[in-house]
């Protein structure tokens, strides 16, 4: 594509010449994935958080010990992550390094003039690493040899010269930066993998990722420039992990065969890096000491940082959860209909409970807050939620909305949205990488790429907060509690909303120490069984279907699940996302948080393992599902928790004090998802073959049809229940084509659980062992259910976002 064509603000212009000083082609940095599955489904975000073990349980909270991510499992992971989402550009500098892009010779000469200014200051600089530099008596251009290019010479060198040219300019941000050689200290940080980074340009002169703006890798002897590079984003994912309002993060890569470098731009559509540039000329020294001088006085928004809707009440850097952040909702603001409760309130953010991890992903951001209302003070808790939205998916608000409007029950109330900038026109500026070697083939290949990756930052304020059932705090009465009632807004969500939600997680339900009351006069007879009120609620529609809207599939190219807890079939690709597998993954979070945090297993055992205990990892059960690739987790599950029981058992008896009861729930649910037959306990793997329905899916069918498959116990019948009056009572049906086949049919239409089981029937089965569960737990608590008073615990109280060993 000749650049006469392109916009404007990716015209090709140079800073110092008309001619790149050593460049190398821009290409996209392919690099081949560490697995052979798609890289769209596993990704470093998807590992969840770390487990967490405990060398004195249950008093575990105070001397935890952090499971971090480790750098064997992330690396191939953010290695993934980037395939075919880097881009290198010779508008790089100009569009992402200086704040006013020039797009004429006269602005050119005016940097290039400046350049030579800060040169001759540099070169009577009192810094040892000034030495390096030399004038032509001729040209009277200027040269820049390093002492070395060894892991031991070059870092200390580049960051002397770095804070030289700092020092001599006026930098705008305070405090001042400092480039940091940081290979020889741990950086403190939440789940930092033990990462050392070659340097850093830091604020605080501290080592920490919360003060980290720019990092920097020097390619190691022995290094390809694809691995250099790899490291250099896995630092990357640090930043972005311990500063929640990044939209960018910037990173040098610097060689180690001579006075070269490269400059990166991350992103959550993946990377745009600069051509490679030796500085051992004059034109190529000029653009060094620009984007030295430049780095250190970026504005926030073009240094990566979103500030366009928020306050803080701290100094510009850093910019993270110790800044006093706060968001204005304007009055005229229309995004909701609970707009005329919150338009010009105020919404302080308190507490960050959760961050994702990886870079091309979400990021989603979780916060516990309060609203205050400007005119009277009144304070309200809320959760804001701030994520990048994938544009090929619905907006997580519209299906809150619908849900509302449906009746789901079991959700927390949006009380507002927003979006703000987008990636494609607000990150990257509409920059669009030009190459010096067929441009018009490059552009279409990253044009291609951004339209299936852009994403838009996106902002929910909800009206339910609680702590996600993953916390240590945590009661096991709580956690039964949140399950259930997890069980029942998702039940409520597909059954009554025809929205399916593709993504439970112990980090998407939320345990609640104030009842939310059921209106129990709506809905499908028997979906909320004996419950009148819930303890918590179910969160995060971002990878939620509306099947009346998308049917099988969203449309964006990205994966449905966190990755532990993904159902077998959808691990292998096998199916589209159906009922049973969110429910399947509902039976890996109730092992989830029955097994973690973990007691020392090696301090309290006291005889030698059995056979069976070599099936699981004693200090760490559940790693596999974390740290193994797709095909490996989904014949682990399938293996050790589908066919065969007792290895499924010797899991069980793994579970920590006070999680006993969970055991029977555990049983029945892996019965209710695999059961071969009503005779025998033996559970299969059985697969969909047909797209044709067992039975209706419509909720209003479903609700006049469908019986509750048992009513002992006080259990509420479809006849019994308040809306019955209102249909024509029918007969449990069983469909004519499962009639016929029962015996012989060895395969599921979509919505059944098992051959013969509707998904209702299935979900009445889970219903009933929660039910019990709480009841159980309820009774061993001394409370009866429904009764008890408020819990104890507190938000503030949870270790998600402490890491004893930093």
């Amino acid at each position: 594509m000749p650049s006469s064509s392109l916009p404007p603000s990716t015209t090709r212009r140079h800073a110092i010449s008309h001619s790149h000083p050593t460049a190398t082609a821009p290409s996209a940095v392919n690099f081949t994935p560490a697995f052979t599955s798609t890289p769209l489904k596993r990704k470093s975000s998807s590992l969840g958080r770390p487990r967490n073990i405990s060398s004195d349980y249950p008093s575990h909270h105070p001397g935890s010990k952090r499971l971090h991510r480790s750098a064997t499992t992330v690396t191939p992971l953010i290695e993934a992550e980037l395939y075919k989402s880097s881009f290198q550009s010779v508008t790089f500098f100009h569009d992402f390094i200086f704040p006013k892009p020039a797009s004429t010779t006269d602005s050119a000469l005016v940097r290039a003039t400046h350049a030579d200014h800060l040169l001759r200051q540099l070169s009577a600089h009192s810094s040892s690493a000034c030495k390096s530099l030399s004038q032509n008596n001729l040209t009277k251009s200027y040269h820049c040899i390093p002492p070395g290019f060894s892991d031991a010479v070059f870092p200390y060198w580049f960051c002397d010269f770095a804070n030289a040219v700092a020092a001599i300019t006026t930098p705008t941000p305070s405090p001042i930066p400092t480039w940091m050689v940081t290979k020889n200290h741990t950086i403190a940080g939440d789940q930092n993998d033990r990462r050392r980074p070659d340097f850093a340009l830091a604020v605080g002169g501290s080592f920490e990722w919360r003060h980290v703006l720019i990092v920097g890798e020097h390619q190691s002897k022995g290094s390809s420039v694809k691995a250099s590079f790899i490291q250099l984003a896995c630092y990357v994912e640090q930043v972005f992990i311990a500063q929640p309002f990044r939209t960018a993060v910037l990173g040098i890569l610097t060689s180690r065969s001579g006075p070269r470098f490269t400059l990166w731009r991350f992103d959550r559509a993946g990377a745009l890096g600069s051509h490679e540039v030796s500085y051992s000329s004059a034109a190529g020294l000029q653009l060094l000491i620009l984007c030295l001088d430049s780095m250190t006085t970026l504005p926030l928004e073009l240094g990566g940082f979103h500030t366009s809707s928020i306050s803080w009440a701290r100094d510009i850097y850093p910019l993270d959860a110790h800044s006093s952040i706060s968001t204005h909702i304007p009055p005229e603001y229309p995004s909701t209909a609970n707009d005329a409760i919150v338009s010009g309130n105020t919404v302080h953010y308190r507490q960050l409970v959760f961050g994702a991890k990886g870079i091309v992903s979400r990021g989603t951001r979780v916060w516990i807050g309060v609203m205050r209302n400007i005119a009277s003070g009144e304070e309200v808790d809320v959760a804001i939620k701030e994520s990048w939205r994938s544009i090929g998916r619905d907006s997580e608000a519209e299906l809150y909305r619908m849900a509302a409007a449906r009746g789901v029950q079991g959700l927390p109330t949006l009380l507002h949205h927003a979006t703000y900038e987008d990636i494609k026109d607000g990150v990257r500026q509409g920059h669009i990488p030009v190459a010096n070697n067929d441009p018009e083939e490059y552009s279409a290949a990253y044009a291609q790429h951004i339209a299936a990756h852009n994403r838009v930052f996106s902002r929910l304020i909800l009206g339910q907060t609680g702590i996600p059932i993953d916390s240590s705090v945590l009661s096991p009465l709580a956690i039964a509690r949140a399950l259930l009632a997890a069980a029942i807004g998702h039940a409520s969500l597909f059954f009554q909303g025809n929205i399916l939600h593709r993504d439970l997680s112990p980090y998407n339900i939320l345990a609640s120490p104030s009842a939310t009351p059921l209106s129990t006069t709506q809905g499908i007879p028997g979906i909320y069984g004996r419950q009148t009120e819930l303890y918590g609620s179910l969160i995060d529609l971002d990878y939620a279907l509306d099947k009346e809207k998308c049917g099988a599939s969203s449309g964006a190219k990205d994966r449905t699940g966190t990755f532990p807890f993904i159902a077998i079939n959808i691990l292998l690709g096998l199916e589209s996302h159906r009922y049973r597998h969110d429910l399947e993954s509902l039976l890996y979070v109730l092992l989830f948080v029955s097994l973690y945090p973990r007691h020392d297993a090696s301090s309290n055992s006291l005889t030698k393992p059995s056979i069976t205990d070599t099936l699981w990892d004693q200090q760490d059960p559940l790693k596999l599902w974390f740290t193994a690739s797709e095909s490996v987790v989904a014949d682990h599950k399938k293996s050790r928790i589908v066919l065969d029981a007792m290895a499924f058992e010797s899991l069980l008896a793994d579970f920590r004090p006070g999680f006993q009861s969970f055991k029977n729930t555990a049983r029945r649910i892996r019965l209710t998802l695999w059961r071969a037959s009503s005779q025998i306990e033996a559970c299969q793997l059985v697969y969909e073959k047909s797209t044709v329905s067992a039975t209706t899916t419509a909720p209003a069918a479903a609700a006049a049809n469908l019986t509750r498959a048992s009513t002992k116990k006080g259990l509420q019948s479809p006849q019994s229940h308040p809306h019955a009056r209102l249909r024509k009572p029918k007969p449990n049906p069983v469909p004519s084509h499962t009639k016929k086949r029962k015996k012989t049919r060895s395969w599921l239409y979509e919505d059944e659980m098992r051959i013969g089981v509707s998904n209702w029937q299935a979900y009445l089965e889970v219903l009933d062992a929660l039910e019990e569960l709480v009841n159980e737990l309820s009774r061993l608590d001394g409370r009866s259910n429904g009764s008890e008073s408020e819990e104890s615990w507190e938000t503030g109280d949870t270790d998600q976002e402490t890491d004893d060993e930093n």
